[in-house]
């Protein structure tokens, strides 16, 4: 005959320290919700999961996503910049800036639509477009450098020298190789003189063997450098 299961007494149930602990807890929070504090940092606690949660959502919709229709049209559009044509490529660049925006080649588009326009004259579309690809997530180093350099040119035509400077400093300090670095340091001295200070333009391309001995431009730093002391009346 199977033994008789024996049931908790009420008295021993009272006891148990498993509900005894359970029920204690429960009391606290009780106690606690009473107070304004507890609800303060309820509503904290809140608000705090509220950033978490839009920082995540934010960063995944903002994601550039791959997309191999928009690579493809990329592609495309890179030959067809290549090639001058002004009939087909506006039309590339605007179905890539709108129908694949949110893809990497769409993001990747607005640096090439810069390169178009600029090519064309419009430097206000190149720099508009420009300013767009800057503000995507894409985190290709080669093409943000040559976004400053671009973005410098532009300004240098512009005449505004003080943006020109800003920008092909970033583009030197971004750079990713020496060479591009050694070129962009040249171009810098470039803007000196253009804006008209001589000596600023002097002093870097002095600089230049120092800071890039093996560079292939420094025959060229030499020459413009001999030019610039000979205006400034320092060859004998």
């Amino acid at each position: 005959m199977a033994k008789a299961i024996k049931r908790p007494h009420k008295e021993e149930l009272r006891h148990d320290p498993i509900r005894e602990a359970f029920v204690s807890l429960v009391n606290f929070f009780k106690k606690v919700s009473k107070t304004k504090y507890f609800w303060y940092g309820i509503y904290g606690l809140a608000g705090i999961i509220a950033v978490i949660l839009a920082v995540v959502i934010y960063r995944n919709a903002n994601k550039p996503r791959i997309s191999s229709e928009a690579d493809f049209a990329l592609l495309q559009t890179i030959v067809s910049i290549s090639q001058q044509d002004t009939a087909y490529t506006p039309q590339l660049l605007q179905e890539l800036t709108t129908k694949y925006r949110s893809s990497s080649a769409g993001m990747k588009a607005f640096y090439y639509a810069g390169v178009y326009y600029q090519k064309t004259g419009d430097n206000a579309k190149a720099l508009n477009y420009y300013r767009k690809f800057l503000n995507t997530p894409i985190k290709d180093a080669l093409l943000r450098t040559f976004t400053y350099a671009n973005l410098s040119d532009i300004y240098a035509d512009m005449k505004k020298f003080d943006k020109a400077l800003t920008c092909i400093r970033k583009a030197q300090k971004m750079a990713p190789n020496e060479s591009l670095k050694a070129y962009y340091y040249y171009k810098n001295a470039r803007i000196y003189y253009l804006k008209g200070d001589l000596k600023k333009a002097r002093d870097m391309l002095a600089e230049y063997p120092k800071k890039f001995q093996k560079s292939s431009l420094s025959s060229i730093v030499n020459e413009e450098l001999q030019f610039l002391k000979g205006m400034l009346g320092e060859v004998n």
